[in-house]
Order: structure tokens, then sequence, then C-alpha cells
């Protein structure tokens, strides 16, 4: 065993027992009685409701994905969907997230070279972001100025990352080809998107993330909860950002407990609150974690359809 492979092991064992810790120390602060009462009680009708809205939310990510493949190459839906699900459900429990280019391999026997394919990650992780945190502004104005500020000059920086990317790739790939890492840039080959399709990739995050906080209100609102959406969207996206930077697997426990501190400004019991977080967290990152290990059997590497 090498040092790199050690330390990559250690890292991730440390994150799995810093996630564990999060959530003892979360969990030993509740009422655990009031905690399953409140789960006992929740609406079943509104749960599947909840579903159902993360499964839209699934089949847009798809499509996002789709759009910007389309810039090179044609894909089926059908054969893009269980590939996305994969990838998603390997990405919620990494590190921040990091094995979401992992999904690409997929694509390589379809004809779909790495350095275009990655780049629709890219893009696709660039909107996110962007999306998270606008969206994170709406809680962190109301905690404090300091972090609306943080969080406004965090989404200037991620457009102007993405107006960068787009008019100067070849520029960004020539610099960081020069790291030992990423010297295989160097054969990688620019692609500039055009603006319809980057805009219509953008609409579509934010469409993506709006569906995925439906899917926690209605979560929220399975146990009684009727939390104001505007703050709930907020939270989470603050939630979902600490969840990434303490690269936590899953943001499994810092994610928790930070959404669990932000919608305690709603008056709520925390017994209450604690009950809709785990609905919510189970219809989106749960439900979709395991979507994606159920279409592995489904994926296959259809051939590619060239551009007309």
């Amino acid at each position: 065993m090498d040092f790199t492979s050690l330390v990559s092991r250690r890292a991730k064992l440390l994150a799995a027992i810093a996630s564990l810790v999060l959530l003892v120390l979360l969990f030993s602060q509740i009422n655990l009685g009031e905690l399953a009462s409140a789960l006992s009680k929740a609406d079943a009708r509104l749960l599947v409701a909840a579903v159902a809205v993360e499964t839209i939310s699934l089949g847009l990510r798809t499509k996002r994905w789709k759009i910007l493949l389309d810039e090179k190459t044609r894909i089926r839906f059908a054969t893009l969907f269980p590939i996305q699900c994969a990838g998603l459900s390997l990405s919620n429990f990494s590190p921040g997230k990091m094995a979401d280019p992992v999904k690409v391999l997929f694509l390589k026997p379809m004809g779909v070279k790495y350095s275009f394919s990655l780049l629709t990650v890219v893009w696709e992780r660039i909107f996110d972001l962007f999306v998270l945190f606008s969206a994170a502004l709406l809680i962190a104005s109301i905690v404090s100025t300091e972090l609306a500020y943080a969080a406004f000059a965090a989404a200037v920086l991620l457009a102007a990352a993405g107006v960068t990317l787009h008019k100067k790739l070849a520029a960004v790939l020539a610099f960081f080809s020069r790291f030992r890492m990423l010297a295989f840039l160097k054969k990688a080959r620019a692609h500039k998107f055009r603006k319809r399709t980057l805009a219509a990739a953008l609409a579509a995050t934010f469409v993506i993330w709006a569906l995925d906080f439906s899917a926690m209100w209605l979560a929220f609102k399975a146990v009684g909860i009727g939390l104001d959406y505007l703050l709930l969207a907020g939270a989470s996206s603050a939630a979902v950002i600490i969840g990434v930077i303490t690269f936590l697997p899953g943001g499994l426990g810092s994610t928790d407990v930070s959404l669990l501190f932000l919608l305690s400004l709603s008056g709520y019991p925390q017994p209450q609150l604690l009950a809709g977080i785990v609905l919510a967290r189970a219809a989106t990152l749960g439900y979709s974690s395991l979507a994606g290990l159920a279409m592995l059997p489904f994926i296959k590497t259809a051939k590619k359809r060239k551009k007309q």
C-alpha cells in the first residue's frame, strides 16, 4: 500500500467518524421519544408527494445534462437517466461530492471524449453552486450581514468563473495543465458552448433546486411544520454548502446540524424540526441515492448518435 492510498483511506475514515460524532451529538440534544412520536404521525400522502417531486427533479437533472451533451452528441434520455442517477448516488456519499465526474466513465464506450464530458460536469457544478449561493442569501441576510456579503461575493465569483470558462476555456486548460496532476489536460480540446445552451442549463438548474426545496417542504409539512418556502430554500442551500465545505460524505452531520440551527429561527420545537429534517433528507438524499443504486443494472452503453 503506497502513502497516498493510506492517507486517502485515513481521510475517509476520519470523515466517516466526524459524521457519526456530529449525528450522535445532534440526537443527544433531542428528546428521542418526542422525535419518534413526530415521525409516527407523519402524513404518508405528503411523503409520497415529496418522493414524486424528487423523481421529477432527477429527470430534470438528466435533461440538463443532455442539453449540455447535445452540443456534440445525441444520447437518448432513457440511456442517460440511469447513468445520471447512479452518478448522483455515488456523489451523494463522497467527500465534497467529488465523485460526481465518475458518471462520465459510462459515456466513453459511446464515443464521448473525457475532455468534453468532464466539461459538462464542471458546468453542472458551477450552476448548482451559483444557485445555492444565490438562494443562501435569503437566510444569510437574516443571520448576519457579513454572511450575506460572503454569499453574495461567492455567487459573483462563480458567475465570473463561468464567464471566464465560456470565453477563455483554452487559456484555462493551458494554465491548469502546467500542474503535474492535471497534465492530461494538455490533450483536451476546448469546447465553447453556445450561450443558449448554457442559458437553458442554468434555467433548468433553478427549477431543479426549486423542486428539491419543494420536496423538502412537503416532508416538513408531513410532520405538521408549515415553513416559509423562501426560509427553507435559503436554510437548505446554506446547509448544503456547509456540508460540501466540511468535506463529509453526503454532508451527513454537518448539513443536518446546520439545517436544524437555521430552521430554529422559525420558532418550531427542535424535536419536530428534526423529524422534518430526517424525512426531508430521506426524501431527497436518501431517495436519490437508492434510486441510483437501483438503476445500476439498467446502465447500458448505447452507440452514440451524431448530431444532425
